[in-house]
């Protein structure tokens, strides 16, 4: 196994990925109504001071995956959405080197499940996602199709219309605050740096491509991170 000290990654150099649990329909583009999201991605600027400035300069992005096979099963879909989202995430390193901190890659599953079949598909790949990026400064947030929740000052958050994964960059000064079902995460944001290190050092060996196989590793890994029954 490789060492968490192994050092930086070439930046060109990241990890081959195979998605083969989920199809793309849309590449990424900032044109949310591409996909349906407008007015969902125009009512969450009420509830997000970072999501608005981000639109308007169209440095937040939305792509769209499906299931592969019919039916899907949820522990198969797992997989590759860990697979689309570390690739978003090297996305979001290299953006926010030419483009700033304001960068942000939305990866959205159109699925035909319940919204708890669909919540349990976004847990452990955002809870593995969450661990791996935070030392690089990244956030990882997680919405289902269906999810009902209250914003800080106690609003009605929209309803989001699909499953997705949102990452990007953390801001330092206020994300940490907000990790409160996982306070060590936030410690490790508000320390982080993008070294442009490779965040899969020590889970994967050198070089391992990133699919269903290492996945099963890649959720070992993650569990034994976990504190308690929550993976926020």
């Amino acid at each position: 196994m490789s060492s968490p000290n192994s050092g930086p990654r070439n930046p060109s150099g990241a990890r081959p990925v195979s998605v083969s649990a989920l199809q793309r329909l849309t590449e990424p583009s900032p044109d949310a109504d591409a996909i349906g999201l407008g007015p969902y991605v125009a009512a969450v600027c009420v509830h997000c001071p970072y999501l608005e400035p981000s639109a308007r300069r169209d440095l937040t992005r939305w792509e769209l995956w499906e299931p592969a096979d019919k039916p899907a099963v949820t522990s198969v879909l797992e997989a590759g959405l860990f697979a689309v989202g570390l690739m978003a995430a090297e996305r979001v390193r290299a953006r926010a080197r030419a483009l700033g901190p304001l960068v942000c890659e939305n990866v959205a599953v159109q699925w035909d499940a319940s919204v708890e079949e669909q919540r349990l598909l976004l847990m452990w790949p955002h809870w593995a996602l969450k661990l791996l990026l935070a030392p690089v400064g990244l956030m990882v947030g997680k919405f289902w199709l269906g999810e009902r929740d209250i914003d800080r000052r106690g609003r009605p958050v929209p309803v989001p219309p699909v499953s997705f994964l949102s990452l990007r960059p953390a801001v330092r000064a206020r994300d940490p605050k907000l990790l409160t079902s996982h306070p060590e995460v936030g410690d490790i944001i508000a320390a982080a740096t993008d070294d442009d290190r490779d965040v899969l050092a020590g889970v994967l060996d050198d070089g391992e491509r990133v699919d269903e196989r290492a996945w099963s590793r890649v959720r070992a890994w993650a569990a034994h991170q976990t504190k308690g029954d929550q993976y926020g």
